[in-house]
């Protein structure tokens, strides 16, 4: 089962996001048959997911873009890809993908949440998105979107796009329940 994790490349992440939401990635990485896919930036909260990943003796799917080809290395990845634009990069992400979890991160992590809502209205899948919304950290960004949903510039309830917790052991319950799904 393919997980892909969206977060910051930023180094500079308080230390208590960073801390819980490794917590979280150390327990996801004792779930039979997962495989990272991620950004494949070595830099920041990303860096830190891959190494967890990398530790537990998972495997790592990486997708990024062509600029920045000549920097990455390829060994510690079981698949790597490179796009053309980010867009790119993330339209690629999210078909590799099987199950998406959002955390902390900024514009490029909110970038991708936003294609991956789209994408899943679009192409009417069942793919699961998970917000794990520690500390409220995507508070603000969820009253907005209730607010959009409330004037109607949003067709469905966010629940129909979106599981959202701020519980560690829900999350990983129900990424074992839709593991277990896509398995089948």
């Amino acid at each position: 089962m393919n997980l892909f994790i969206g977060t910051s490349s930023s180094s500079n992440i308080e230390d208590t996001k960073r801390k819980s939401a490794n917590d979280l990635i150390e327990r996801l990485t004792k779930i039979e048959d997962i495989t990272l896919v991620f950004g494949a930036a070595f830099s920041g909260m990303m860096e830190e997911v891959a190494n967890i990943f990398s530790s537990a003796k998972k495997d790592l799917i990486g997708v990024s873009v062509d600029i920045y080809k000549e920097d990455t290395d390829i060994k510690k990845y079981k698949e790597i890809y490179f796009e053309k634009t980010p867009v790119d990069r993330t339209k690629k992400i999210y078909e590799l993908t099987d199950i998406a979890l959002f955390i902390p991160g900024g514009v490029g992590t909110l970038a991708e949440l936003f294609t991956f809502i789209m994408q899943k209205d679009e192409l009417k899948d069942n793919k699961l998105i998970i917000i794990y919304n520690k500390d409220f950290f995507f508070t603000p960004l969820l009253e907005y979107m209730y607010k959009l949903k409330q004037d109607n510039f949003i067709r469905k309830d966010l629940s129909e796009y979106l599981f959202i917790s701020n519980d560690e052991d829900e999350i990983i319950e129900k990424i074992k329940t839709k593991s277990k799904e896509i398995k089948r």
